[in-house]
């Protein structure tokens, strides 16, 4: 049956992502309308996802992310977090620089454009960021591609 695994993968490529922007007080939300209807706050809320026992956090990377399952489907949600000398200084602020150039928003649209092109990548659900005076932070919710784990 190893044939059916690369035919999931490829049929879950060919899948269409409808990208859809939904401005918030202090940021704003980008998300795959084809799965979406309207997201809010709770989305990217671990406490949340908790609550309704939808949740498993999985240690890993700089931190943990939290594996989602959200009507029959696995989301992994991560938080955008600093490394090296500049996390002593901030955790996980940015420098804000426009709502285009936000890390969350610039890697669902690198994933939605590699998932267009056929290529076996996660696809991106939704993308948030919460900007304050001159930072802000981050948030990416992705499928969570088959037989996979953190390293």
């Amino acid at each position: 049956m190893p044939h059916a695994r690369g035919e999931r993968l490829e049929s879950l490529c060919m899948l269409s992502i409808q990208e859809g922007l939904l401005r918030t007080a202090g940021g704003g939300i980008l998300y795959d309308a084809s799965r979406l209807r309207k997201p809010g706050a709770e989305l990217f809320d671990v406490e949340h996802w908790r609550a309704q026992g939808s949740l498993q956090e999985v240690a890993g990377g700089r931190a943990s992310i939290a594996v989602i399952n959200a009507a029959e489907q696995r989301w992994v949600l991560r938080h955008y977090r600093r490394g090296g000398f500049i996390a002593s200084l901030s955790r996980d602020r940015y420098i804000f620089l426009g709502e285009d150039r936000t890390r969350s928003f610039a890697e669902w649209r690198l994933l939605a454009e590699l998932r267009r092109r056929g290529l076996p990548v996660p696809a991106p659900v939704a993308a948030r960021y919460v900007a304050g005076a001159l930072t802000y932070t981050a948030d990416l919710i992705t499928e969570q591609l088959p037989d996979c784990r953190t390293i």
